[in-house]
């Protein structure tokens, strides 16, 4: 596959107190490609954030990780919403992957445009799953506009090299021997 290949797992982890929970969402990038991320998860009413923040950007090299994490305070926890993590590359995709929803009945991560997979597993009384984007395979979705007008400059530059230097630089040097005459 060519492109960002994000994935995003939450976790919900115990804490000392029985009414507060770390939350652990992990980002990682395993496509060939860099990626804007940007992490958006929300709260149920009646759970507080507590420490940390439920956002956040970042650009995410090919094999980067990104552990974010923060703390709730609840009276009754029964599950908690996937995060959502909008993926942006350099050529044009724009994609939303979602994690996991933690507690409750299993759910599956989908992305708006339905191109994502997703493994589920119990890990104690922690459930996690992975959603991973794919780029598109055509070439006309990796040029995007800004890439297919880069092409078109870096084109006319070539050719300017190649047919119109040869014509200036015979030019200038019959004008320079009609000069010395």
């Amino acid at each position: 596959m060519h492109g960002p290949s994000i994935t995003a797992t939450k976790t919900v982890l115990d804490t000392l107190d029985s009414h507060t929970k770390k939350v652990l969402i992990r980002i990682g990038n395993r496509g060939d490609r860099a990626a804007g991320v940007e992490l958006t998860d929300t709260v149920p009413p009646g759970i507080a954030v507590i420490s940390g923040e439920t956002g956040w950007q970042g650009q995410m090299l090919p094999g980067e990780a990104h552990n974010h994490s923060y703390i709730i305070q609840f009276e009754d926890l029964e599950s908690l919403p996937p995060a959502t993590i909008a993926v942006t590359d350099g050529y044009d995709y724009h994609g939303i992957v979602k994690s996991n929803a933690v507690g409750g009945a299993e759910e599956t991560a989908e992305s708006e445009d339905g191109i994502e997979t997703t493994e589920s597993e119990s890990i104690g009384n922690a459930t996690t799953a992975i959603a991973e984007t794919q780029s598109r395979s055509t070439t006309s979705a990796m040029i995007g506009s800004r890439g297919l007008i880069a092409l078109l400059i870096q084109i006319f530059a070539v050719f300017l090299c190649i047919f119109l230097m040869p014509i200036a630089a015979g030019y200038l040097i019959l004008r320079n021997q009609g000069d010395s005459l």
